[in-house]
């Protein structure tokens, strides 16, 4: 299996050889409620799997949105990963309160947040523990924002989770009981966008870090760059990203499976001790209507001596706003494959269709 290859991609099963699937989507959004649907059903090499990807239901008073299913999550400035929650495992079922409209807190300007509550899985260390996450982003004007971001695991069969422990979870505190524990990341991360009609770029930075009472004394960090134009080609872009995930990142002495939701790490896919370098760039034709880009990655998954190089080439079609095609070929070259001393590689063509109605 070479799924995890294709990391920040919802856990997709690829397989050696044929894989296809197919999936669907649909939505209602009224004034007060919403729902949204997606099942899937694929053929992976030797194996059929029939899910629903994702799925939930919310609905709103006045700008908070409470939402009830599986969705995927995002956070922080980063494209190529995030350092404390990621797309990279199946979508959590949860439950989540965020507004949908930002609010204005005076000098702070605009205001948002995002807090969901979830349990793990069943087959783990410490079976079916409780993770809740906390995200808070500020922009007081259009050149800045930041972020501040919190998660933390606890309870679980055989521990309690008493309300006092859930607040010094969150409040970064040691447990006052040393019997039931805190797993818990903090992340902070700015954006600055440089506004310049001859040359704008984004520069952002994320960093992120574990501990079971208060800061954390060390961090990981991932920082990017990203010019939506290069100069006087307004329909060329470049984005670059480099990260860097500590040693003893995403592990506890307690919950020994670690930050992960079915065997996937939740916040940076490589893991800890890990290095890895993105840069990516594409060129808009026909009025944005095709759209070729190339890209190379490099990851140094120190914990396991794996050294990975990627290429690849993608194309987007746009036919109308109801049709789109995408097309991918990659090449990875793959050092010490999995700790086990053999070099190998991998060739990944794909396609995939699109349309609305």
């Amino acid at each position: 299996i070479i799924n995890k290859k294709f990391h920040n991609n919802q856990a997709e099963p690829f397989n050696k050889g044929f894989n296809t699937f197919f999936n669907f989507s649909t939505f209602y959004s009224g004034e007060k409620f919403a729902f949204f649907i997606k099942p899937e059903a694929g053929y992976y090499g030797d194996f059929s799997k029939v899910w629903i990807k994702e799925g939930y239901a919310d609905f709103n008073i006045g700008r908070l949105v409470f939402l009830f299913g599986k969705e995927a999550q995002w956070w922080g400035p980063g494209k190529s990963a995030s350092l404390i929650l990621s797309d990279n495992p199946p979508a959590f079922p949860l439950f989540k309160i965020t507004n949908n409209y930002p609010f204005i807190l005076g000098s702070l300007g605009l205001f948002k947040f995002t807090f969901f509550i979830t349990r793990l899985e069943k087959n783990r260390a410490v079976s079916n523990p409780y993770l809740w996450g906390l995200r808070t982003n500020f922009k007081p004007c259009p050149y800045f924002e930041a972020g501040f971001s919190r998660t933390a695991i606890l309870g679980g069969n055989g521990k309690r989770a008493p309300l006092k422990l859930w607040f010094e979870s969150l409040f970064l505190k040691q447990s006052s009981d040393t019997t039931e524990p805190i797993g818990g990341l903090t992340e902070f991360d700015i954006k600055f966008n440089i506004l310049n009609k001859h040359q704008p770029l984004q520069f952002y930075a994320s960093f992120e870090g574990g501990g079971q009472s208060g800061l954390p004394e060390d961090w990981s960090y991932l920082a990017g760059i990203y010019f939506p134009q290069l100069y006087k080609f307004k329909k060329l872009f470049l984005r670059t990203e480099y990260s860097k995930v500590l040693k003893n990142d995403y592990t506890h002495s307690v919950y020994t499976s670690g930050y992960t939701y079915k065997n996937y790490l939740i916040g940076h896919f490589a893991g800890r001790n890990s290095k890895s370098f993105w840069i990516e760039s594409g060129y808009w034709f026909f009025n944005k209507a095709l759209l070729l880009k190339g890209g190379f990655e490099t990851v140094n998954y120190d914990q396991t001596g794996e050294r990975e190089k990627k290429y690849y080439f993608k194309i987007k079609k746009i036919f109308n706003y109801k049709a789109k095609l995408f097309g991918e070929l990659s090449f990875f070259k793959i050092l010490n494959y999995a700790g086990t001393g053999k070099d190998k590689d991998i060739i990944f063509t794909g396609i995939e269709f699109s349309y609305k109605w």
